[in-house]
């Protein structure tokens, strides 16, 4: 069954709806649930998390990976768990994943399933590896067949397997993209939502403001991520001493006429249209 709501939000923003700032919080919709283990050398001390290379907490010591164990622990003392292991028991062969079943398409879009994130593309394995290795037409073909008859049937596999000690559920879609899901218990049930009395012409107002700003599919803007160089940028001005502080202004939400504001919001959209 689903985790418990949150009870507190995890943070804040206003979102810009034409000329209104919406003031919201927002709070956490998942949860993810993992076996939790500690990096040890094998001779029994406990090891830090740097990146590259692994340093003992107690020595400063390098440690290579060849040193490290990873333990559970299950309450009564300490147990050596690898990755492998936990891929063995998270499917019912050893390295095999298992298709839970064949879901419609339209599951997915209702909500029933949550995306982790996490996108894999998925191909035929080559015969032989390194440069020696081939195509092999005919887990080309078998493949392909299983895209094909998930496009006919218009629905995806639901998927289980496990990789690199994590237990992973996904939906492999006829394009061959295995997107990952999370686990029902990883999904926090809903904080409840008010309900707010709305008279029709308000939301016939909303709507031509939304409608203003609504995309065709074929229109729909790319999500780039241009974060990276603002931090360049940033860095680099603030290095030398020239970042002016941003100074935010709240207008208190008993002074705003919210209809006023929503029909200049319409207005300024039909002359930039």
């Amino acid at each position: 069954m689903p985790s418990p709501a949150p009870s507190r939000a995890s943070g804040s923003f206003s979102i810009s709806f034409g000329l209104l700032n919406v003031p919201v919080s927002i709070f956490t919709g998942t949860e993810e649930i993992r076996v939790k283990r500690t990096q040890w050398t094998r001779d029994g001390d406990k090891v830090g998390n740097e990146t590259r290379v692994k340093l003992d907490e107690g020595y400063g010591r390098p440690v290579s990976r060849d040193e490290i164990v990873k333990r559970y622990d299950t309450g009564s003392g300490l147990v050596d768990l690898a990755d492998d292991e936990i891929d063995a028991l998270s499917t019912t062969v050893p390295g095999v994943a298992d298709i839970l079943a064949v879901v419609p398409f339209g599951v997915l879009s209702q909500g029933t399933y949550v995306p982790n994130g996490q996108v894999w593309q998925v191909r035929a394995s080559k015969l032989g590896s390194g440069r020696a290795a081939k195509p092999n037409p005919g887990g080309q073909k078998a493949f392909a067949l299983l895209l094909a008859a998930l496009k006919a049937e218009a629905s995806f596999a639901l998927i289980r397997f496990g990789k690199g000690g994590t237990v992973y559920h996904a939906a492999l879609l006829p394009t061959g993209d295995l997107v990952g899901l999370y686990a029902d218990d990883e999904v926090r049930e809903d904080v409840f939502l008010p309900e707010v009395p709305l008279a029709d012409d308000e939301i016939a107002l909303a709507r031509q403001l939304v409608r203003s700003a609504k995309v065709r599919t074929h229109e729909a803007p790319l999500i780039e991520n241009e974060l990276i160089e603002k931090i360049k940028v940033y860095a680099a001005t603030k290095i030398t001493g020239e970042v002016a502080e941003k100074t935010a202004t709240e207008v208190p939400a008993s002074t705003v006429d919210i209809m006023s504001l929503l029909q200049a919001s319409v207005d300024a959209a039909r002359v930039s249209a």
